[in-house]
């Protein structure tokens, strides 16, 4: 079980940096996965463009890929970006 939990945190990337969601800028890069200090409602865009909200916990690592976090409907506090 733990080599598959270090396998799937490796597939994260090695990278990290805090955010301020916009509604018209990409990330840098697409990312791999992210996480907030703060929870509540996170909207997130795909490579695709569609965008969801999500409803997130603190502490919680969401394996999700993302190019875009906006601010329209997000109300979590320290979104941290992996990639």
């Amino acid at each position: 079980m733990f080599s598959r939990m270090k396998l799937m945190t490796k597939s994260l990337g090695h990278n990290f940096e805090l955010v301020v969601p916009n509604d018209e800028t990409d990330l840098k890069q697409d990312i791999s996965g992210f996480l907030v200090g703060t929870g509540g409602k996170l909207n997130i865009m795909n490579s695709n463009g569609q965008d969801v909200i999500l409803n997130v916990t603190e502490g919680v690592v969401y394996p999700l890929n993302a190019k875009r976090i906006l601010e329209t409907g997000t109300t979590a506090q320290g979104i941290v970006i992996l990639y």
